[in-house]
C-alpha cells in the first residue's frame, strides 16, 4: 500500500475540466435561470395587462430571486471546488462538507425564517361590487420542508466522508503511478 498523503497534498491533484464544468453548470442554474424566469415573468405580467394587482407577489418573488443569486455566489464556488477533485482525495471532503454547511445557511438567507410572504393588492377586482376586499396577504410557512433539506444535507455531508473512505485507496495507488 502507498503511503498516505496530507491535504496540503491533496489539493494540489484534481480536475479542471470536472471543476470548471460543475462551476459553468452552478451559474447557469443559480444565475442564469432565476434570470429568466424574472423575464418571464415580467413580460407574462405586463401581457396581462395585471400590473398593479400582481406587483405585490411580482415584487416578493423578485426580492426572492435576487436573494437567491446574490447568496448563491459562493456555492457556485464552492462547486468548481468540490467537483475539482476525485473521490478518495481528502479536499473534496473538505469542500464538500463547506458546501453543504453554506447551503444550509444559504436556505435560511433566501427564505428567512422559513416564511415566503406574498401580497395580492384586490381593490381594483372588486371595485364595481358591493364586496369590498382591498388586499390579500399571505405567509407561506414551509419551515418544516426547510428542516427536512438541512436533515438531508446533514446525511450528505456523513455520506461524503464515507465515499472518501471507500475510494481511498484507489485514489492513493492512482496518485502513486
Amino acid at each position: 500500500m502507498t503511503e498516505d498523503t496530507t491535504l496540503k497534498q491533496d489539493m494540489r491533484h484534481g480536475s479542471w475540466g470536472k471543476g470548471i464544468l460543475a462551476g459553468v453548470l452552478s451559474f447557469l442554474s443559480i444565475v442564469v435561470v432565476p434570470l429568466a424566469i424574472i423575464w418571464f415573468l415580467q413580460g407574462l405580467v405586463a401581457s396581462m395587462g395585471a400590473g398593479d394587482e400582481m406587483e405585490g407577489i411580482f415584487n416578493t418573488v423578485t426580492e426572492t430571486v435576487w436573494r437567491f443569486m446574490i447568496y448563491g455566489i459562493p456555492v457556485i464556488v464552492l462547486a468548481f471546488l468540490t467537483s475539482f477533485y476525485v473521490k478518495g482525495n481528502k479536499a473534496k471532503v473538505l469542500f464538500t462538507v463547506i458546501a453543504l454547511s453554506y447551503s444550509i445557511v444559504w436556505l435560511f438567507l433566501v427564505f428567512p425564517g422559513g416564511a415566503f410572504p406574498v401580497s395580492l393588492d384586490t381593490s381594483e377586482l372588486f371595485s364595481d361590487s358591493e364586496f369590498g376586499l382591498e388586499s390579500i396577504d399571505l405567509t407561506l410557512n414551509f419551515l418544516g420542508i426547510m428542516l427536512i433539506l438541512v436533515i438531508i444535507m446533514l446525511l450528505r455531508m456523513v455520506l461524503s466522508y464515507a465515499v472518501y473512505k471507500s475510494n481511498r485507496e484507489k485514489y492513493l495507488e492512482k496518485l502513486s503511478e
